[in-house]
């Protein structure tokens, strides 16, 4: 690959050439608006930063009929916060308060296959355990009353009612037990709640002020409302209960301030050594399908032709956070956006309410489905999300 051109502080690296900073903030405005157009999206905050400096930040659309969106807005983070769970995890292993490779019988002596699942494998989803979203029982229940609060016992017994894709580390599969699963095991190792645990190994180190957990609907104001047609019936979703996504103390509400830091500091690997760093990013589900050695599921993140990201999805809300820790100049293509400027150490950030899509001007990704069924067919196919 080419070397990247040396470009003045008001420019950015676009392929061999420099473009002004203007010009891509303009170029990401008329991408953002051609996409909502397409997507018929509601409301989208996008914010992308390029070498720690700020090249747009700005709200689009409506959060509910006459109320313009903005960026300060709160909104569920989703699959994101798997991201802190990975680095919580290594920091752990980091101080010798638990071995990743360690099978979790020491915790969870009663969850199937304890005595050959890892920490490992439940963050790269190599356990075997099969999703309760997309399993009929679980899918009923939450459809039927999507303000439902479930327990940790629940959905690990629904997980439990299904056989095993496979022998552990014998295959890949996304499964939202896993992360429930090991945010017991975490909490147990460390002998402190989860929440707990990632306010002070990972969100106030990061400077992720914030972003808080709520296991409850709750989403204080000011909030980027949600609505989804899913349940057969337009309606709004905005306080659907999200306690089935992870693990109770990892279900988070979040700004695009903290998620584009998060993307800067997590993506960075800034609270790990660089042993533990080069595990974070490390290919280990190359080998599985349906990835590659440039598409591959890491340790609570995807690695997709060197960006790393988080891309969750649910209840008619989206974001996709991205970063490339290399600091190439890289572009992603996308299914239906338009290609999306290159930069160098670039990261970039978006949420959607009242839609089934979201594009980020980083990864240039778009993302169909929401709610517990597109969770189900996204994971069972190519994509990874949360």
């Amino acid at each position: 690959m080419a070397a990247t051109p040396k470009c003045s502080a008001n420019e950015i690296a676009r392929g061999q050439t420099c473009t002004t900073r203007a010009a891509t903030a303009a170029r990401i405005d008329t991408l953002v608006r051609q996409t909502m157009r397409a997507q018929r999206l509601k409301a989208a905050i996008v914010s992308v930063r390029v070498d720690g400096r700020n090249v747009v930040t700005r709200a689009y659309g409506q959060s509910m009929t006459g109320v313009p969106a903005r960026t300060n807005m709160r909104f569920r983070n989703g699959s994101i916060a798997i991201s802190y769970l990975g680095t919580l995890a290594l920091r752990l292993q980091e101080r010798g308060v638990i071995d990743l490779d360690e099978p979790i019988e020491r915790w969870l002596p009663r969850v199937r296959d304890a005595d050959r699942v890892t920490p490992r494998m439940l963050l790269l989803g190599t356990s075997g355990y099969r999703d309760y979203v997309g399993y009929a029982p679980f899918n009923r229940a939450f459809y039927a009353n999507p303000f439902r609060n479930f327990t940790e016992g629940q959905l690990i017994a629904y997980a439990m009612a299904r056989p095993s894709r496979c022998a552990p580390g014998e295959c890949w599969g996304y499964s939202h037990a896993n992360f429930v699963i090991l945010g017991q095991v975490l909490s147990r190792a460390a002998g402190r709640p989860l929440g707990t645990l990632l306010r002070r190994e990972v969100l106030r180190p990061a400077g992720l002020t914030q972003t808080r957990a709520f296991q409850t609907a709750v989403v204080p104001e000011p909030v980027l409302h949600a609505f989804t047609a899913e349940r057969g019936t337009y309606e709004e979703s905005t306080f659907w209960n999200p306690s089935w996504t992870l693990a109770r103390g990892a279900v988070q509400v979040s700004t695009i301030r903290d998620v584009v830091r998060s993307a800067e500091v997590i993506g960075g690997g800034r609270l790990l050594t660089p042993a533990s760093y080069a595990q974070f990013v490390a290919p280990s589900t190359a080998g599985f399908a349906p990835w590659s050695p440039e598409r591959y599921y890491a340790l609570g993140i995807v690695s997709s032709n060197s960006w790393l990201i988080q891309n969750p999805s649910f209840a008619g809300q989206a974001a996709a956070m991205g970063y490339p820790p290399s600091g190439e100049s890289r572009s992603a293509s996308p299914r239906r956006a338009g290609r999306a400027p290159t930069a160098r150490r670039t990261s970039a950030t978006g949420s959607s309410a009242a839609s089934p899509g979201i594009w980020s001007p980083a990864t240039a990704w778009t993302h169909s489905g929401d709610g517990p069924r597109g969770h189900r067919s996204n994971r069972e196919g190519q994509r990874a999300r949360g």
